[in-house]
């Protein structure tokens, strides 16, 4: 189904008429058309064309998001059949899955790194001594 050219955002009823007249009759007709033939349109110029339009993607964006989400929700709504001890196995492999991650995140340090850190913190403290003498 088509949308309507008035729900683009900045567009008002005097516009739509005009759009209407040089053949622009909905949002996917100005989405898919290019700036340079929207400025023969009257009172667009390049700018206002560029943003017409990009508003005109967003919303159709935004519509087919929409759509994709009520026919997630729909399918989401039918009860799965598991058997009773599926719930516990799936528990078990989230928390297995988490642990692992915890392990990928934490950065692994090779001894050449340890070392290097052991020899900055020691010039550290060589430096607050000195300091304080």
């Amino acid at each position: 189904m088509a949308l309507p050219i008035s729900k683009i955002t900045g567009v008002g009823p005097h516009t739509v008429n005009v759009l209407m007249e040089h053949g622009y009759t909905s949002v996917e007709s100005i989405a898919n058309t290019k700036i340079v033939d929207l400025t023969q349109v009257p009172g667009f110029g390049i700018a206002r064309a560029r943003n017409i339009i990009a508003a005109a993607k967003t919303l159709l964006a935004s519509e087919k998001s929409e759509s994709g989400s009520k026919a997630k929700k729909e399918k989401a709504k039918k009860p799965s059949k598991k058997k009773k001890g599926a719930k516990k196995k799936d528990k078990k492999a989230t928390k297995k899955t988490k642990k692992e991650e915890k392990i990928k995140t934490k950065k692994k340090t090779s001894p050449k790194d340890k070392k290097k850190k052991s020899e900055k913190a020691k010039k550290k403290k060589k430096a607050s001594t000195k300091k304080k003498k």
